[in-house]
């Protein structure tokens, strides 16, 4: 059975494990479905949202590092996880701020370690721990360097890090070594030599001369700490290279695959300078990671053609390799570790953590392996019970079949539940109370349950029924599917019958529906056209009506109303940034809300009541409002796995679920320990003088993940002067017609986030001048040959400014005759005030005998003008 899901694998493995399903969505014409994304950060900063399935985390774990038998440290996008105990349990450590990717994992010794990757901008990242990891700090990478992929340290003070950098020069990836000798204070770029074109994927160091890189495309290797390397001769040259190992300065194995997905290892016994040829075992598509205890004894691990993760030993050294068994359902394994000949550790994709302690004899798994399961829907009746529905990939059989998780705890603890045979994938739920729910699937089924779903029962929805996408029921006895090509279904008796009802438009594909009571019900979707669509009901379906979400609206992927007249559908605009739609009169009118800049396609959204709710979608992304929408602030849900439904049952209580089964809660509303406050800037501040009233707008906003401006005890405060707090975001600050407020006005300001976190005080200083200036010029004798056309007029003027005074000030001159003929007019800016100034003008034309008059008017840099003319007369003898 093929079931359609709402994404597609990100990592190459699952690429290939969907493919079929690819191929399935496009025969039936599922087109603009939200991409799923992998794992990212284990956890919120500040602790708001928390795993509940898989455990401890489901993010794709990339690296694991071992100093001994019972320490360890394992990976992934933003998460380190550490354990004491060999892996029996293992705990989050707390990154510096940030969301980081991280993909290599290395320690000098038990206390000292380093995590590199990128940030969310794709620079590098370098985090540093010196206790073991009870604390890691950021470290700084140079300028430009780049993604960082892998990092080796030989001791506490030598490492390396790898990757690949832009050269916008030559528009192409550029191999980056970094190295540093004082634990990563200072790092500073190594040169590869020119033929190196390789994009390093890995490293290793024996000590802190003799190191190796790979990555695709070749080898490169060192024998004096990095100063020169040389590229090693391999067969292997030209294949992906993704992982490597040296036991010792001579001994070492790199492995990957070829360009027909074959497995390839190589092998050097003189340090790198030559490699030859292993043979991987059969079937080996992808081969990820390799580690030697001793020249002797290692492992590989990878994922096959048909995306089952993989696990090779050998015990000489690599002359033979033998496959050994993870787990059923093990997929993608990205990293190996090793401590000795016996203890081994394996991680890859949903979070896997696999170990051994008898050379691989067994291999049981820390992490129950998940495979690679999705969740489209979830509903809680209240917060201890609740089901998520979806559909798991049975690889064996490149089949989807559906999945059920069930809750009597708020979530602490799932177990799987069994839909009736044939069920299809589910893609909806919902349940009324702890016993009644109903859950729809792809491919048109109707299940039910009266127990909780200790026992599941087919129903049977009208001939002709096709793809159902969402389930409303608001009691026990009412409720609605809706599905592609307009099927909406009804029943009043929980099922027993159902009967279809009639969309306005019989091409529109409907993939969510909501009734508040048993007559007042929504649903949307999208139209041939790829429109957003609308309809509405008032009696139960009887009759639906189109309604209008707006222009540039995409596909509407979810729909949730609070009452009668509060609701919101979110989905993908025309351009495939995010979309969120409200109402308050019940459909009448919708308008668009405003989610973050660069918020993707979103699939889930739920309100509890008018003013509260979340809305979900891809990359992890999760927005949560407190004002109806009006804001929406992005929480940490700990992920970048694609989000697909989200339900709360109160203001606090919230659930998410997704992508390789993913479930999230939340107990605080999706806030942790918020102690970061918020900051504020000003609009409308300048340097320059004012003689009018100023008025300046403060903005505050709350950290990513806080409570937010809104709410709680939430303000903004301003204060003038000496003067006393006002709340408020508007500040006048008066310019009073008897120059009371002349000078420099102090304006203080800060803000308080929801949770009560207070900004320090911070101020701008606003400058008033009210007084006029006065100019005045001095009388002036001069000879006619001294006033004839080209010689240089003299004035001498002075500009008194009273205090405050601005500085400088614009001057017009004038000169002219008895009869007021002009001759002569300039205008001299940013003069100096309360000097005595020499202007000097060359004359146009003669003067001859006679008396002029010379006016001057100043204007202060404030905009204050001189209120009369300062005139002195001119005599030319």
């Amino acid at each position: 059975m093929i079931c359609p899901a709402r994404s597609a694998g990100a990592r190459r493995v699952r690429a290939r494990r969907w493919l079929a399903l690819g191929a399935f969505v496009l025969a039936v014409g599922l087109l603009a479905l939200p991409a799923v994304a992998a794992g990212a950060s284990l956890s919120t900063g500040d602790g708001g949202w928390v795993w509940q399935n898989p455990l401890p985390q489901g993010n794709s774990l990339s690296s694991v590092a071992f100093t001994d038998a019972s320490h360890g440290w394992a990976v992934s996008d933003g998460a380190i996880l550490a354990t004491t105990d060999s892996g029996a349990t293992w705990s989050p450590q707390s990154l510096p701020g940030g969301t980081y990717d991280l993909t290599g994992v290395a320690f000098g010794d038990a206390n000292h370690g380093w995590a590199v990757g990128n940030d969310n901008d794709g620079g590098a990242v370098i985090v540093v721990t010196t206790d073991g990891g009870d604390t890691w700090n950021a470290q700084s990478p140079p300028p430009g360097t780049g993604n960082l992929n892998a990092v080796s340290f030989a001791d506490a003070s030598h490492g390396w890090a790898v990757g690949e950098t832009f050269d916008g020069s030559i528009d192409f990836f550029v191999p980056v070594v970094l190295a540093t000798t004082d634990g990563g204070t200072t790092w500073s770029a190594q040169r590869l030599p020119p033929d190196a074109e390789i994009d390093l994927k890995a490293v290793t160091f024996t000590d802190a001369s003799h190191g190796c890189a790979v990555g695709d495309g070749g080898i490169v290797v060192t024998t004096n700490g990095g100063a020169t390397w040389t590229v090693g001769s391999s067969p292997a040259n030209g294949d992906s290279l993704n992982a490597v190992s040296f036991s010792d300065a001579s001994h070492g194995w790199a492995v990957g695959d070829d360009n027909d997905d074959n497995g390839v290892i190589v092998a050097t016994t003189n340090g790198g300078a030559t490699w030859s040829t292993q043979s991987a075992p059969s079937g080996d598509g992808w081969l990820n990671g390799v580690s030697f205890a001793d020249a002797t004894h290692g492992w590989m691990v990878g994922t096959d053609n048909d995306g089952n993760g993989v696990i090779a030993a050998t015990t000489n050294g690599g002359a033979t390799w033998s496959p050994q068994s993870p787990p059923a359902g093990t997929y993608d394994l990205e990293g190996v570790g090793c401590a000795d000949a016996d203890h081994g550790w394996a991680v890859g994709a949903g979070g896997v953590i696999l170990v051994t302690t008898d050379g691989g004899a067994v291999w049981d798994g820390q992490i129950p392996p998940q495979g690679i399961s999705y969740l489209d829907g979830i509903s809680f009746s209240s917060a201890g019970h609740g089901w998520a529905v979806g559909g798991n990939y049975d690889v064996s059989n490149s089949i989807f079949t559906p999945a059920i998780l069930a809750t009597t705890n708020g979530g602490a603890t799932w177990a799987a539940q069994t839909a009736p045979p044939g069920t299809g994938c589910l893609s909806g739920a919902s349940f009324t109370d702890a016993s009644h729910g109903w859950a729809v699937s792809y491919e048109g089924d109707i299940i039910a349950t009266t127990d909780g779903g200790a026992d599941w029962s087919a129903q049977s929805p009208p001939a002709g029924t096709g793809y159902l996408n969402g389930v409303s029921f608001v009691d026990a006895s009412h409720g609605w599917v809706v599905g592609f090509d307009s099927p909406i279904a009804a029943t009043t008796d929980g099922g027993l019958n159902w009967s279809a009802q009639s969309a306005p438009s019989a091409g529109d594909h409907l993939r969510a529906v909501s009734f508040v009571d048993a007559s007042h019900g929504w649903a949307v979707g999208d139209d041939s056209s790829g429109n957003g669509v609308i309809v509405a009901t008032t009696n139960g379906g009887t009759h639906w009506s189109a309604q209008t979400p707006g222009s540039g609206v995409g596909t509407l992927w979810a729909v949730s109303f609070a009452d009668a007249g509060h609701g919101w559908a979110v989905g993908t605009d025309s351009i495939g940034n995010g979309v969120i739609v409200a109402t308050t009169d019940g459909g009448a009118h919708w308008s668009t809300q405003s989610p973050p800049p660069g918020t993707g396609s979103l699939g889930g959204v739920s309100f509890v009541d008018s003013t509260h709710g979340w809305a979900v979608g891809d990359s992890g992304t999760l927005l949560a409002t407190t004002d109806g929408g009006s804001t929406w602030t992005e929480q940490s849900p700990g992920t970048d796995n694609v989000l697909r439904c989200v339900v709360g049952t109160d203001d606090n209580h919230a659930w998410t679920a997704g992508g390789d089964a993913t479930i999230l809660a939340t107990t605080t509303g999706g806030i942790g320990t918020d102690t970061t406050p918020p900051k504020t800037t000003v609009k409308g501040i300048d340097t320059r003088w004012h003689s009018r009233p100023v008025t300046l707008t403060l903005i505050a906003v709350d950290n990513p993940g806080g409570h937010g401006m809104s709410g709680g005890q939430a303000t903004t405060q301003y204060a003038i002067g000496t003067g006393g707090w006002t709340a408020g975001t508007t500040v006048v600050v008066p310019a009073p017609a008897d120059h009371s407020g002349d000078g420099l006005q102090t304006v203080s300001y800060r803000s308080c986030d929801a949770a009560g976190n207070w900004e320090t005080a911070k101020t701008v200083t606003v400058k008033i001048d009210t007084r006029r200036p006065a100019a005045t010029a001095k009388a002036l004798r001069v000879k006619a040959a001294a006033a004839r056309k080209g010689r240089t007029l003299k004035i001498r003027v002075t500009i008194a400014d009273p205090k405050p005074s601005c500085g400088s000030a614009s001057l017009v001159l004038v000169l002219t005759t008895t009869k007021n003929k002009k001759l002569v007019s300039r205008t001299y800016k940013g003069e100096p005030t309360n000097k005595v100034l020499i202007l000097s003008d060359k004359l146009t034309r003669t003067l001859a005998r006679g008396t002029y008059y010379i006016t001057v008017r100043a204007t202060d840099a404030a905009g204050n003008v001189q209120a009369k003319a300062a005139k002195a007369k001119l005599t030319v003898k």
